[in-house]
């Protein structure tokens, strides 16, 4: 019995690399179809789909990299950063700054398939702000909803470019493109949470110098 349970063990551990390999591939495509929607600054509305259930959605401006011919972008984010979810209660808005905006929620489901649709506000730092210029550029992240069989989180991105005006996705590897983690982007406080947060520390200060 001993040496059986040794050798199902044995097993498990050996095929353990291709069964992350199996789970690695969220197999993700982005759709830019249609036009970018002016709003102050502008929407670009975009459709993900992956072979795995994901819930976890973040965007950042691309950054660039020094070891490869791409500047950095020409564009921020801008509130309400994400939106457009449909519908609308089925994802949260878990931060957005002009840097980075995540969202986590439920996809639609179809099939084998889950996909959601929604707008990425975009700021150019040229004028005029309202419509994309060559060199706006972003980074989509989505993070699968469960851990694969080794106990890790997967995740795929894709690069999102305007240029000789049309929308274009590059497809990007797990390198310096993207850093930050799905602990981290979980910890990262909504701003509404920072508001409340300096508000009670307000009050507490108030309370402490009127009644100590």
């Amino acid at each position: 019995m001993k040496k059986t349970i040794l050798t199902f063990a044995a097993l498990i551990l050996i095929a353990a690399p291709a069964l992350a390999d199996i789970e690695a591939d969220l197999g993700l495509t982005i759709d830019v179809s249609g036009d970018a929607v002016p709003a102050g600054s502008y929407a670009k509305r975009i459709t993900i789909t992956t072979r795995q259930a994901f819930d976890l959605i973040a965007v950042t401006p691309d950054p660039g990299l020094d070891d490869y011919p791409r500047v950095p972008s020409s564009v921020l984010l801008s509130d309400p950063y994400l939106s457009g979810f449909s519908p609308k209660d089925s994802w949260t808005l878990l931060t957005g700054t002009p840097t980075l905006a995540a969202a986590q929620g439920t996809p639609f489901t179809y099939g084998s398939r889950w996909t959601e649709s929604f707008n990425v506000e975009l700021l150019p730092k040229g004028l005029p702000s309202n419509r994309p210029h060559d060199e706006d550029a972003f980074i989509v992240a989505v993070w699968g909803a469960a851990k694969n069989p080794v106990g890790e989180w997967e995740y795929e991105y894709q690069r999102i470019f305007f240029c000789f005006g049309v929308w274009q996705v590059e497809t990007l590897t797990k390198s310096p493109e993207w850093t930050i983690t799905r602990d981290e982007i979980l910890r990262v406080p909504a701003p509404a949470a920072i508001g409340l947060g300096i508000l009670g520390l307000g009050l507490v200060g108030w309370y402490m110098r009127r009644f100590a």
